[in-house]
């Protein structure tokens, strides 16, 4: 016992320290420009914002429909464990639970997941759940010791060792424990553009149809209320009526003729304002405003690649939790396919150049098993593709297949 202290010990001394502190929690203040920091109030209301749709939710769901939308494989040098992995992960619906987790982390700038493992200590599934129900058991320096679940129905929270939870974090500032929201970041435009098309609903059923002034009597003349109210009611339906005919007494005078002018305007401006907070291009909401071709597709290369390096992310946090089942870290990591179509045109293109350069055995500079991963490719499509002629000097279809004249 005496020597398990002792090496117990020696172990705390010899481990690095760190010797600068973390920041955790903060004020709920509503000032422009002033903190903003992860607490539950601030957490649900994001999550409402989100679960309430519209333009700011379809900008959430866009990341994850171009982070997802190309698939992902599985890289490994043993083929029957890379295979076992990827029956376990099918066993659970790995890809909602992926999806489920990049959301969260948009919304809340933080997602977590459950790893559930069973009494013999194999991981069994991950689980998703409420993110905004999680906080972060860290020491002075940013030394993680668990999560702690706290919800309403439970007097205490419940706590998780490191390797419980699965913790998906995008982006956030050093120093830090909790990851930046998506939504909290944007959170005074979406605000913004909420009050602007509020005001424009408002306006337009308020000064979107004529106004009309009607004066009965002349001046100086008492007109009976009872005359009045009569009058009004000729006059309630003036939409379904074409000519009016009146007596002298009876002016019908058109006011607030102009209607709504430049409502467009403000309506625009917030809403650009918001995409730009969001980080989305406009034109993959559905917006065409001004923009060319060009511009637009400039602004979504540029989207892509953020999307790309979240997708980096995602494959190192995922490929972590692999590691957990099959006990043997590197052993097999799930890799994103590429998602601009284009470095998939050039990378087939250069694997194809490559392959023809060695027509008898087109596999002598790049293993079939690798040119499988990167195309996309179930080995067991193609059992007898080394008798076919991959690359045939004369294609059908080509022009000397034609009759000759």
């Amino acid at each position: 016992m005496l020597n398990r202290l002792k090496q117990a010990l020696q172990a705390f001394k010899n481990e690095a320290q760190p010797k600068t502190y973390i920041a955790s929690g903060g004020s709920n203040r509503r000032n422009y420009f002033s903190e903003r920091m992860r607490n539950q109030e601030n957490l649900k209301k994001y999550r409402t914002i989100y679960e309430q749709g519209g333009v700011f939710a379809e900008a959430i769901d866009t990341y994850a429909l171009f982070a997802f939308a190309n698939g992902w494989r599985l890289e490994g040098e043993d083929e029957n464990l890379a295979d076992d992995v990827w029956q376990w992960l099918e066993g659970f619906d790995f890809d909602y639970v992926m999806e489920q987790g990049l959301i969260d982390a948009l919304v809340y700038g933080d997602g977590f997941q459950e790893n559930v493992f069973t009494r013999g200590g194999d991981l069994e599934r991950i689980v998703a759940r409420e993110s905004w129900s999680f906080s972060i058991l860290h020491d002075d320096h940013g030394k993680i010791n668990g999560y702690m679940q706290q919800i309403d129905m439970l007097d205490q929270g419940i706590e998780l060792k490191p390797e419980q939870a699965t913790h998906i974090q995008l982006k956030s500032l050093g120093g830090s424990m909790y990851g930046l929201s998506l939504i909290g970041r944007a959170y005074d435009d979406i605000m913004r553009d909420t009050k602007t098309a509020e005001a424009s609903a408002t306006a337009v059923e308020r000064h979107g149809f004529k106004k009309y002034h009607i004066r009965v009597g002349k001046e100086g003349e008492i007109i009976p209320q009872d005359v009045l109210q009569n009058i009004d009611k000729q006059f309630q339906d003036l939409e379904s009526k074409n000519d009016f005919v009146t007596v002298r007494d009876v002016e019908i005078k058109n006011i607030d003729e102009g209607g709504l002018t430049g409502i467009d305007t403000y309506n625009d401006i917030s809403i650009m304002r918001a995409c730009a907070a969001l980080g989305v291009p406009e034109e993959l909401l559905g917006l065409r405003r001004g923009s060319t071709d060009a511009t637009a597709a400039k602004r979504i290369e540029s989207y892509l690649q953020k999307i790309a390096r979240y997708q980096k992310r995602l494959e190192r946090i995922y490929s972590n939790v692999i590691n957990l089942y099959t006990q043997e870290p590197g052993a097999v990591r799930l890799v994103f396919n590429d998602i601009t179509p284009e470095d998939e045109k050039l990378k087939a293109e250069w694997i194809a150049n490559i392959m023809r350069s060695t027509p008898i055995d087109p596999f002598s500079v790049l293993p079939r098993r690798w040119v499988q991963e990167q195309l996309n490719i179930d080995p067991g499509q193609y059992e007898d593709d080394e008798e076919e002629d991959l690359f045939p000097e004369q294609m059908p279809g080509d022009i000397t297949d034609a009759p000759q004249h």
